[in-house]
């Protein structure tokens, strides 16, 4: 095995072409190019969101096999290496999925139309023509991405543009609208699965166990949704739930599951995952802490997702019990120093109890490891620093957040509130708050553009 390293842009497509299988997790892009290049695909675990969603798609159209685990990814590129008719079967079906796909059309259509649409008259034509409700009534519109679209605008509707344009009570009524779309779709997912479920009278076939898979995790989805919307849960299906648990679990000791591994997207952890998660957002510690246990007997300590472990330190800290939390948290990080989810969690206990000098380290070893960091690292770390009143501190995080993360309205508008925070402060870094401001306002134009194009199928 020769290791290239990075890959430039003019060779990286010769190696898809010319790979016996193609390894990757679950990106838009990615998934894309190897089903347009034709290569033997194997799908490890994403981060979640629209990546599980990409998965699905995938797996679903038979174009990839799916391995929630090391072990098994390994068992299904030896399968795809050594039984050559299924590399053939995803071949073929990536060839009939993307048959006519053609992404210059849509670059093309993009560039003459998007300056030239006005999408006032656009909805009001679709109202008028009654063409919308026939869109939306052939149309699947995906919970998920529903839910994202609420997340979003709730954001908005929280953030400096709102408060600054007076549109607080117009996004979070847009917001609550995707919000009820996404949870009647949802509910409608839900009953179709019952009904599949209720006419095969107890058939134990594999796509009734996907079927059960798919309605566990639409019931779960349902309540997270009203979590979302800070409602209570007024439909558990907590009888439903139980009884979907035992029949997966029973189904993964079966030879059904034994002989087509590769196929299936759920395994005992990414059940216990779920549940644990479930019951957590109910605010039922005793059973979140129950599947979080075997989540983690299931898994070894250096193949367990970050999501469980923060979710178990969360529990210790609901219980008030940090030092089960800290003990807990170094544990894991020993193994995996480059946890930065769950060195966050440690850092945040740590500023809680006024240990200020042990969260400054935890936040430094974040940054020490990668050049590259996400929003909300530089976000947690210069706030971190700045209720400690350390605004020097602060400000560096900021700078080099800015200039990595150019398009954060967040970041922008932390370190306009830094610097604006004192006059002595304001006067000695006027030059980077006038910078700041400008990026700001930029920023702001640019968001406020893309919400008059919102996707005009999600309203009613």
């Amino acid at each position: 095995i020769k290791i290239v390293g990075f890959i430039k842009n003019e060779t990286y497509m010769a190696y898809i072409r010319a790979a016996d299988v193609f390894v990757t997790k679950p990106g838009g892009v990615g998934l894309t190019e190897a089903g347009l290049l034709q290569a033997p695909l194997v799908i490890m675990q994403g981060l979640g969101g629209q990546e599980n969603d990409n998965r699905d798609e995938f797996v679903k159209n038979k174009m990839a096999f799916f391995g929630p685990s090391e072990d098994k990814v390994f068992r299904i590129i030896n399968d795809i290496v050594t039984k050559k008719d299924m590399a053939k079967e995803i071949i073929s079906a990536q060839k009939n999925y993307f048959k006519g796909y053609d992404p210059s059309k849509i670059a093309k259509w993009t560039i003459a139309t998007h300056s030239n649409t006005n999408w006032a008259t656009f909805s009001k034509d679709l109202e008028e023509s009654g063409k919308k409700k026939k869109i939306q009534a052939k149309e699947d519109l995906d919970p998920l991405s529903i839910r994202n679209w609420f997340l979003y605008l709730n954001e908005i509707s929280l953030s400096d543009i709102s408060r600054t344009k007076n549109f607080q009570k117009a996004f979070q009524k847009k917001a609550h609208t995707y919000m009820n779309i996404a949870i009647r779709n949802n509910r409608k997912k839900i009953q179709n699965y019952k009904r599949e479920i209720k006419s095969t009278r107890d058939q134990k076939t594999r796509s009734i166990y996907l079927t059960k898979w798919e309605l566990f995790r639409a019931i779960i989805l349902d309540q997270s949704f009203h979590i979302n919307l800070n409602q209570t849960y007024t439909h558990p299906d907590r009888e439903l739930l139980d009884s979907l648990v035992v029949d997966l679990l029973h189904f993964l000791e079966t030879d059904i599951f034994a002989s087509e591994l590769a196929v299936w997207e759920f395994t005992k952890g990414s059940l216990y995952s779920y549940l644990s998660n479930f019951y957590f957002m109910a605010q039922n510690n005793h059973l979140a802490q129950k599947y979080i246990n075997l989540s983690l007997k299931e898994y070894p300590m250096d193949n367990t997702s970050e999501t469980i472990i923060q979710l178990q330190g969360d529990i210790f800290q609901r219980r008030k019990k940090n030092k089960e939390a800290i003990r807990f948290f170094k544990k894991y990080l020993a193994k995996n120093p480059n946890m930065d989810l769950i060195r966050t969690s440690l850092a945040k206990i740590y500023d809680e109890e006024n240990k200020v000098a042990k969260a400054e380290i935890e936040f430094n070893k974040i940054f020490a490891h990668s050049s590259k960091h996400l929003e909300n690292d530089y976000f947690q770390f210069a706030s971190f620093y700045m209720r400690n009143d350390m605004k020097k501190k602060a400000l560096n995080i900021l700078l080099q957040g800015v200039r990595d993360r150019k398009d954060s309205i967040s970041l922008n508008s932390l370190l306009i509130r830094l610097i604006s925070s004192t006059p002595e402060f304001k006067k000695t870094h006027s030059r980077e708050l006038k910078t700041s401001i400008n990026d700001y306002k930029r920023l702001q134009k640019v968001v406020l553009k893309k919400l008059e194009e919102l996707p005009l199928l999600f309203e009613d």
